[in-house]
């Protein structure tokens, strides 16, 4: 979003940042964290890579996905394989999209809102703190780097407003779509109000 707002800036009046990556957050996450942050490791490239054998359908578990209904996770479980190769050229392009990205941190006097996860470990089912590969120490970390990413988010707009969701993870769109709504409300009732 700020790469594009960056090179046309007269087609952007105002931002909503749902849970958004920040140009320095493979850096800084694996800084804080300790944790290897590789947008594409090695298991990603190689089940990619077999994607036309199908064999990544038998070998990639079912994507646990509880904030969607069951009908919707099937749905995206049948296009989890054939999906992959795209996945993986945007996960390989992430260095390089956000090293783009970096200069663009001024939204100037733009409405901005900010939603950011705020999901505690304790309320990670098992299995999903396994699949992060941190202790919880790590975790914790890891969630204090991102959160001051999110606050420097917000104030790349001279208007901003910021909300953490301690009931959500990275999917807020789908565990907190009313927050996604009201942030996209708030924001364009402000591009269109009067200008003072």
């Amino acid at each position: 979003m700020m790469l594009y707002t960056g090179h046309y800036p007269e087609d952007v009046a105002g931002v909503v940042l749902v849970d958004g990556a920040h140009p320095d957050q493979i850096a800084r996450l694996e800084k804080a964290s300790g944790v290897e942050d590789d947008p594409a490791p090695l298991v990603f490239r190689a089940l990619a890579n077999l994607a036309w054998t199908g064999l990544p359908r038998f070998l990639l578990p079912v994507p646990e996905l509880p904030e969607l209904p069951a009908r919707v996770a099937a749905e995206v479980a049948v296009y989890q394989a054939p999906s992959l190769s795209a996945a993986l050229d945007e996960a390989s392009a992430m260095p390089m999209t956000f090293q783009e990205a970096s200069p663009f941190r001024d939204l100037g006097r733009r409405p901005l809102a900010v939603l950011s996860h705020g999901k505690q470990w304790q309320d990670y089912s098992p299995a999903q703190r396994a699949r992060a590969g941190m202790s919880k120490e790590q975790f914790e970390r890891h969630e204090r780097a991102w959160a001051e990413m999110q606050a420097e988010q917000a104030a790349w707009s001279s208007d901003s407003s910021h909300r953490t969701l301690p009931d959500s993870s990275h999917v807020v769109q789908l565990e907190r779509p009313d927050a996604v709504v009201a942030a996209i409300t708030e924001v364009v009732a402000k591009v269109r109000a009067p200008q003072k």
